[in-house]
């Protein structure tokens, strides 16, 4: 597996899906608990739902525009 892709953000991060809803990708190929978490308060947001093996994950928000995130990458 490469790590190559000519436009790695039109694939990651937040993209609006719908109005007002929100998928974050992630390509998180290590950690058993992955969560999305407020950008200044570390607040929980929405856990990550693995959707392919290799490691690619997303979390779902419902925002009004784009939100203001940090990812938590818990290893047991």
């Amino acid at each position: 597996m490469s790590a190559a892709h000519g436009d790695p953000f039109a694939v990651l991060g937040a993209h609006e899906v719908a109005p007002g809803v929100w998928d974050v990708r992630a390509f998180i190929p290590w950690g058993d608990e992955v969560e999305l978490v407020g950008y200044h308060d570390d607040a929980p947001i929405a856990p990550f739902q693995s959707v392919h093996p290799a490691g690619f994950r997303v979390a779902r928000v419902e925002a009004p525009e784009r939100p203001g995130y940090r990812i938590k990458v818990t290893q047991e």
